[in-house]
C-alpha cells in the first residue's frame, strides 16, 4: 500500500517537541510503539492498521486526506531494484535483506544476478537463474526444505527419518535376499526422484549399513547409475556414531576423544580459575557432552571408560591428585555420577510416559509396580523404555507422589 496525503505530517505536527526534528522523533517513537504492540499481539503490521493507530492520537485534528491504493507487481519490482546493496554501483545488486521479504514467486521475477569476491577482486555479475537464490539469503534454507518436503513420496516401502538436510531411510525385510531386492528398488526410486527435482544423488556421500545381531559381513552391492553405493559398518548420523550391531562402542570411542579434550581444557584452566568458575567450566565443556544421548549408549559394554574420564575431570576441578577417591568430590560439588545421570534420565522418561505402562497392584502396604513390556532380545530389554520401568519401581513412594514432573526430578536428585 502507498499513502497519499498529509496523515504523517499532521501526526508529526501534533507530536511533542519544540522543533521539527524533536516532533519527528516523538512521532517515530509512537510508530515504534505501534510495531511493538503489533508483535506482542501477534498481529501483522500494515498500512491500514498503522493509520488507524495514528488516528487515535489525532482525534482533534481534521481528517487526513489519504487514499490507499494497491501496488502493482511491476511497481514492486522497480522499487526493490532501486534499493541497492551498500557501496554497489550495479542497479541489480540488491540487498539480501530486501530479498528475504518476498516469496519465491516474486523473487524469480527479479532476474537477480550475483558476483563473487576473491581477494577483493569482484567477478562479473551473472544471472543466478529462476531456480536459485543469492548466497547469504536466509530464504535458501526454507526453499530447500520445501524442495525435499515430498521426498517421502518417492517410495512407499521404507521409513523416513528427516532432520533438516539429513535424511535416513530404513528398509526392513524377512531375509537377506528380500532385503537386497527392496533396497535396490528403493535406491532406484530415490535416484529418479532426485532427477525429477533437478538434483543428483551423490553416491559418494550415501552409505548403506546392514543392521544385524550376528557379526557377519554380507555384501549388498547396490548400484546407482552404475556406481556402487558404499556399505559401511559404522556411520555418523546427527552426531551419533551408529554401528551395525548397535553396540554403541564406536560412539563411546568418539565421546572418549571429545571428553579427553575437555579434560585437557579443564587442566589448563585449573591454575587460573576459582573453584566456582571451574565447576561452571566442567558443566560447559564436559557435562554437556557426557549427557548427550545417554539413554542410548549408557548400556554399552564400554561405558565405564567415560565414567573414569568423569572422575578425572572431577579431580581436576577439585585440584586433587589422579589417585584421590572421587566419591567425596562428587558430593562436595553436588554433581551426579554417570550411573546416577542414567538413572535420573530413565526415571524422568518413565514418569513422563506413565500412561503407556500397566501396573501390578499388590497388597495395600506395598506400592504398585510397573509392568515392563516383554521383549525377546536382550538388546531390546536393555532399552530405556523397558529397563526404565524396573528402575522406576525402586523409587521411594514419597518421591513418586510429587505433583509435577519437575518436582519429581528435583526430589530424585536430592
Amino acid at each position: 500500500m502507498k499513502c497519499k496525503g498529509g496523515a504523517i505530517d499532521v501526526f508529526v505536527s501534533k507530536a511533542a517537541g519544540d522543533s521539527v526534528g524533536q516532533r519527528a522523533a516523538a512521532a517515530a517513537a509512537q510508530l515504534n510503539r505501534y510495531y511493538i504492540d503489533a508483535n506482542v499481539n501477534n498481529s501483522n503490521p500494515c498500512a491500514r492498521t498503522a493509520l488507524a493507530y495514528l488516528d487515535q492520537y489525532l482525534q482533534n485534528a481534521p481528517p487526513a486526506p489519504y487514499v490507499l491504493e494497491p501496488f502493482t507487481l511491476n511497481e514492486i519490482l522497480i522499487t526493490c531494484k532501486k534499493i541497492k546493496r551498500k557501496k554497489s554501483k550495479d542497479n541489480n545488486d540488491m540487498s539480501t535483506e530486501i530479498i528475504d521479504c518476498f516469496p519465491p514467486v516474486v523473487i524469480s521475477l527479479f532476474l537477480l544476478r550475483q558476483a563473487t569476491y576473491v581477494l577483493n577482486t569482484k567477478s562479473i555479475l551473472e544471472p543466478i537463474g529462476c531456480s536459485a537464490v543469492p548466497q547469504g539469503s536466509v530464504m535458501g534454507n526454507n526453499l530447500f526444505l520445501i524442495l525435499v518436503n515430498d521426498i517421502t513420496t518417492a517410495c512407499p516401502y521404507p521409513e523416513y527419518v528427516m532432520f533438516a538436510d539429513d535424511t535416513c531411510i530404513i528398509v526392513n525385510a524377512d531375509n537377506f535376499d528380500n532385503l537386497k531386492l527392496k533396497l535396490a528398488h528403493v535406491m532406484h526410486q530415490m535416484a529418479e526422484w532426485f532427477t525429477a527435482n533437478g538434483m543428483l544423488l551423490n553416491v559418494d556421500k550415501t552409505n548403506i549399513i546392514h543392521f544385524q545381531l550376528k557379526k557377519t559381513h554380507n555384501p549388498i552391492n547396490i548400484k546407482v547409475n552404475d556406481i556402487t553405493v558404499p556399505q559401511v559398518d559404522t556411520t555418523r548420523y546427527l552426531g551419533y556414531m551408529i554401528d551395525a550391531g548397535l553396540t554403541w562402542a564406536a560412539h563411546v570411542d568418539h565421546m572418549f576423544d571429545k571428553l579427553s579434550s575437555a579434560c585437557y581444557a579443564l587442566s589448563r584452566l585449573a591454575p587460573t580459575l576459582s573453584a566456582n568458575n571451574l565447576r561452571k567450566a566442567y558443566f560447559g565443556y564436559f557435562h554437556s557432552v557426557l549427557i548427550q544421548g545417554i539413554d542410548l549408549w549408557a548400556t554399552s559394554a564400554t561405558w565405564e571408560r567415560l565414567f573414569k574420564l568423569q572422575k578425572r575431570a572431577l579431580r581436576i576441578i577439585d585440584r586433587k591428585p589422579l589417585d584421590h577417591p572421587a566419591k567425596e568430590i562428587f558430593k562436595n560439588h553436588k554433581i551426579l555420577t554417570l550411573p546416577s545421570i542414567y538413572i535420573l534420565t530413565a526415571c524422568d522418561y518413565i514418569r513422563e510416559n506413565l500412561h503407556n505402562y500397566q501396573t501390578l497392584n499388590r497388597t495395600s502396604r506395598r506400592q504398585p509396580l510397573l509392568i515392563a513390556p516383554n521383549r525377546r532380545l536382550a538388546k531390546a530389554r536393555a532399552a530405556l523404555s523397558v529397563a526404565g520401568a524396573s528402575i522406576y519401581n525402586h523409587v521411594p513412594l514419597n518421591i513418586k507422589e510429587a505433583k509435577s514432573n519437575a518436582a519429581f526430578s528435583k526430589k530424585l536428585k536430592a
